[in-house]
């Protein structure tokens, strides 16, 4: 091989600019977290990942985006440039960000079924951080992308719950949804009529969905994999069963414009299938969106 053809394997983790600002919306502070990766090959349309719960999914995302970048560019592949965005909190402390994602992620003030233990909070603001991250959060960091790029909402648990929540409320705030291990048993269910509502005075759904669940999810036993939930619990909240439940009912509406891509993934439990299932959706949704 020339030297001229040589690539080189050095590599630096991607430089993450975080912010804080304020939102009216919840009368509360967000931290924002970005990571830029670079375009492979030809230029494409940016894509901007907006990632929910960053605590815990915003190095799995950056580290994955990174990693498929980089594998385009040994291959001379063609990849998108991306930007992942964490859409947090200023605090380390677990507890804190416990409480505040369980206010800010689920749609109404219900509560959860038996067996699924939560601190005393609060429920039922996703309306709220649904106008702070569209009023607030979007148009800062658009300043700092500052080039024209479709946004897919990221999500898992919690945050695969809100991203549903959207979905059937305002689809057009984002190009695509990218949820993982939503938690659809939420106020019994609440996100099939959600979805029963839409339908009833809508006949088009103009976004692609990526769903997904791992295939453990209902498993016995999973210990820590489940977040060691009791195994009566784990079989209440039905996970997968109702993930498949969903996407059924969603092809059978035949949405215009309606794109869904369900995958449950062997050997991943809800505490592990992030990784997994963000590489499967990331790379579809480029397909439906950059292409």
């Amino acid at each position: 091989m020339k030297a001229s053809q040589r690539h080189s394997t050095e590599h630096q983790w991607p430089e993450v600019d975080a912010f804080v600002l304020s939102s009216a919306h919840l009368r509360q502070e967000l931290k924002i977290s970005m990571a830029h990766l670079p375009a492979s090959g030809a230029a494409r349309r940016h894509l901007t990942a907006y990632v929910l719960d960053p605590a815990f999914n915003f190095s799995a995302a950056v580290a994955i985006a990174d990693f498929l970048t980089r594998f385009a560019a040994l291959a001379r592949g063609s990849w998108p440039e991306v930007t992942v965005v964490g859409v947090g909190y200023d605090t380390s402390d677990s507890r804190t960000v416990m409480s505040r994602r369980a206010t800010d992620l689920t749609p109404t003030p219900s509560a959860p079924p038996p067996g699924v233990r939560f601190p005393p909070v609060s429920f039922g603001g996703a309306p709220r951080f649904l106008g702070a991250l569209l009023d607030d959060v979007r148009p800062a960091v658009d300043k700092r992308v500052a080039k024209a790029s479709v946004r897919v909402l990221v999500g898992h648990s919690f945050g695969g719950l809100f991203g549903l929540y959207t979905l059937f409320h305002q689809p057009e705030s984002f190009d695509g949804y990218l949820l993982i291990s939503p938690s659809l048993w939420w106020d019994d269910r609440i996100v099939f009529r959600y979805e029963q509502a839409w339908s009833e005075t809508k006949k088009a759904l103009r976004v692609p969905l990526f769903l997904a669940a791992g295939e453990g999810e209902q498993a016995a036993g999973a210990g820590w994999r489940n977040e060691g939930f009791p195994d009566e619990a784990i079989q209440a909240v039905r996970e997968v069963d109702n993930v498949k439940e969903l996407a059924a009912v969603l092809r059978s509406r035949q949405y215009d414009g309606f794109q869904l891509r369900t995958a449950v993934i062997p050997d991943e439990y809800h505490l592990t299938v992030f990784p997994s299932a963000f590489n499967q959706g990331l790379r579809w949704m480029h397909d439906q969106l950059v292409g």
